[in-house]
């Protein structure tokens, strides 16, 4: 399981085989691991979507509209289309607090989220399956909430992330900016 920790990396989607169709029962049972992340009360607020291949279309033009509302350069929507366009495997990952959940309850929703988040990826990534959390704002777009089955968003669901899964064709190589000592304050160490 280490292993898994410490080898897996996010492979952006131009390093995502699109020649390449992943096993999307991989992906089922990835959430299934999602959903044992650690979660307080029990709520369990993560929900999950799994996109079909017209609606990860649909996603890339709603997202190519969007850069381009904002004032991106057309080569850089161009591009993004392009990318997500051929996309085999996308899947969003939502956190859906109680409509009652108080502000302390829908933080810690949150970080439940993202707990079932790493889940997701690490599943994924045991199974050779690479993956990319992405945080692209295309959830702002009006078109986002239909393409989920939903007439809008509701304040009790925020959007945590899109995850782009598929086969590498190739992974970056490991890289930490810092060493364990620059982050981790031991007060157990011998003095």
């Amino acid at each position: 399981m280490v292993d898994v920790i410490r080898t897996r990396r996010s492979v952006s989607q131009p390093r995502m085989d699109p020649n390449l169709e992943p096993d999307h029962e991989i992906a089922r049972a990835a959430f299934e691991s999602a959903r044992w992340a650690p979660n307080h009360k029990r709520t369990e607020p993560w929900r999950f979507y799994l996109l079909d291949d017209a609606r990860i279309g649909r996603l890339a033009e709603l997202n190519a509209e969007l850069l381009a509302r904002r004032g991106s350069k057309q080569d850089k929507v161009d591009n993004k289309l392009r990318e997500w366009r051929v996309q085999r495997g996308v899947a969003i990952i939502t956190c859906a607090s109680a409509p009652d959940a108080d502000e302390v309850t829908r933080a810690e929703d949150r970080l439940a989220v993202a707990c079932a988040a790493q889940n997701f990826m690490l599943h994924l990534w045991s199974e050779g399956v690479a993956s990319k959390w992405s945080t692209a704002s295309v959830w702002e777009h009006e078109d986002f909430w239909p393409l989920l089955g939903k007439a809008s968003g509701s304040e009790q669901e925020d959007v945590i992330g899109l995850f782009f899964y598929g086969h590498a064709a190739e992974a970056p190589p490991a890289k930490r900016n810092k060493e364990l000592k620059d982050v981790l304050v031991d007060f157990r160490a011998a003095r």
